[in-house]
């Protein structure tokens, strides 16, 4: 059997199933709800009222939070109520995640010198012949060591796009290198901007910055509430979500990827350029925050000795790898 619930004023209508609570069919139809504790009961913060329908009995969580006054209009606390019917609910300002507030802005550290790990290089390649029936690959490496004393790397998409590219402008190509790795060639003299994002992931609010790699202005900002609130706002309640079933960890992780794309398409349509001239990009967060993004299990930061899975930089590409910090 399933019920219909109706969250007002926010006009957000589900299906759940049986032995839901109020709180998880609020998850499901996006309505954000206040929930330091995760679900437990023990914060009071996922006060919502009953307009109609049927919930089950008071638990004592509730009777503790809630005074007799919001207990005879019908408020209860959302993670405690299962349904038991259809029912309508309105969902009070002071319970909606969405009302808290984002920083998006800091204090400057003066000028940086930019060394971005993503560079242009523009090389002009000499065409083959009947007499020199040279590789593509191999003439435009020969070019590149004119100019430079390490040999690149060529990724498989770089390697697609090469001949066509050599051939558009007369060998006038620009090769995109990260790491030393050619990720995309293009004819002529390549983007207009060669651009990366910088990602802040708060254990509330996620900031990303879109940035030009070579010049180091800052083209756009975007912020929004960190879309794992719906499953507990501090990090021990995030843990414990992760480890309370198979699809704990991995909910978490699509929800924060999720927020990362959300960013990504409202900055580059803001400056309008397209997601895929992004060649790098950069996230930071706290130890919770960063076990949740890459999809690695934080349950040993919640137990004694509270330990977790690396303590380095990861490098994620088409290779993987990482660096040790100092």
């Amino acid at each position: 059997m399933s019920y219909q619930i109706d969250f007002e004023p926010v006009g957000r209508r589900v299906q759940v199933a049986e032995s839901v609570t109020l709180w998880q069919a609020a998850r499901d139809a996006g309505v954000g709800l206040s929930a330091v504790c995760g679900g437990t009961g023990t914060c009071g913060r996922c006060r919502v009222r009953v307009l109609s329908g049927q919930v089950s009995p008071l638990t004592t969580a509730e009777v503790n939070a809630l005074d007799a006054d919001e207990l005879a209009e019908g408020y209860r606390l959302a993670c405690q109520a299962v349904i038991e019917s259809d029912v309508v609910v309105v969902v009070p300002e002071e319970s909606r995640t969405s009302q808290v507030s984002i920083l998006a802005e800091g204090t400057g550290r003066g000028s940086v010198q930019v060394e971005p790990w993503v560079r242009r290089h523009t090389l002009h390649v000499p065409a083959a012949t009947l007499e020199n029936q040279i590789a593509d690959l191999q003439n435009v490496v020969q070019a590149w060591n004119e100019h430079h004393d390490s040999k690149p790397t060529f990724a498989l998409s770089a390697l697609r796009q090469l001949p066509f590219a050599l051939r558009e402008r007369d060998g006038h190509i620009t090769l995109i290198s990260v790491d030393n790795q050619v990720v995309h060639v293009e004819a002529g003299d390549g983007p207009e901007h060669i651009l990366g994002i910088a990602f802040d992931i708060g254990t509330t609010t996620v900031v990303g910055f879109l940035m030009d790699l070579e010049s180091g202005e800052r083209l756009a900002v975007s912020s929004l509430l960190n879309p794992q609130t719906k499953y507990g706002a501090d990090v021990v309640s995030r843990i414990l979500f992760s480890t309370q079933s198979d699809s704990g960890l991995q909910t978490l992780q699509q929800e924060i990827v999720g927020a990362l794309n959300k960013i990504i398409s409202d900055t580059t349509h803001a400056v309008a350029v397209a997601p895929e001239s992004i060649y790098g990009m950069t996230v930071v967060g706290n130890t919770t925050m960063y076990h949740l993004f890459l999809g690695i299990s934080p349950a040993a930061l919640g137990r004694v000795p509270y330990t977790r899975g690396f303590r380095c930089s990861v490098l994620a590409g088409e290779g993987t790898g990482h660096r040790h910090p100092p």
